[in-house]
């Protein structure tokens, strides 16, 4: 069981926030496993959840350049509405990957679509924040490259279960 120590302020706030919430049993974490593995096999649930994925990388990427919705869809060639309802992840709009990569290339962004088996899963690790000269022969990159190709080794193990945790306020 994992151990979080918290401080004397931020645990008051958290047994304000948790006084009247009950503790999670065995069963609970297990229906909430199987619901999990649910809405993994639900289509609409995973396309939902990518196009999240997507906005919130526009979103990122908007501010990281410093514009706002106006100015990307100006950018883009596109209608601010159009924009809207791709950002308020309007059902109506169903764009397709043409739309998809020109928007981030809009926004320099580069898309790349992996298809992992179901029993896969699949974590990005960003290892190198700014371009340098010979990034493969820096020590970060070797250490970054090495967890890269350790987590390749994991990846075809089964998915670990989720471990509880105790929550011990400091004293």
């Amino acid at each position: 069981m994992k151990t979080v120590t918290v401080s004397r302020e931020d645990a008051h706030w958290l047994d304000e926030l948790l006084k009247d919430v009950p503790l999670t049993q065995d069963l609970d974490l297990e229906a909430l496993a199987e619901a999990g593995r649910v809405l993994d096999q639900d289509p609409e649930y995973v396309a939902d959840y990518l196009k999240g994925l997507f906005v919130s990388e526009i979103y990122n990427a908007m501010d990281e350049q410093g514009i706002n919705a106006n100015q990307l869809a100006q950018r883009w060639g596109k209608s601010r509405q159009y924009l809207s309802k791709i950002l308020n992840e309007d059902r109506r709009v169903n764009f397709t990957i043409d739309t998809i990569v020109d928007l981030m290339m809009q926004l320099d962004r580069r898309v790349e679509l992996h298809f992992p088996h179901k029993r896969q899963h699949t974590a990005v690790i960003r290892c190198v924040r700014k371009p340098v000269k010979n990034v493969w022969e820096s020590p970060s990159a070797r250490t970054c490259a090495e967890s890269v190709s350790n987590f390749n080794l994991m990846a075809h193990q089964p998915a670990p279960e989720i471990a509880p945790y105790e929550y011990n306020p400091a004293a």
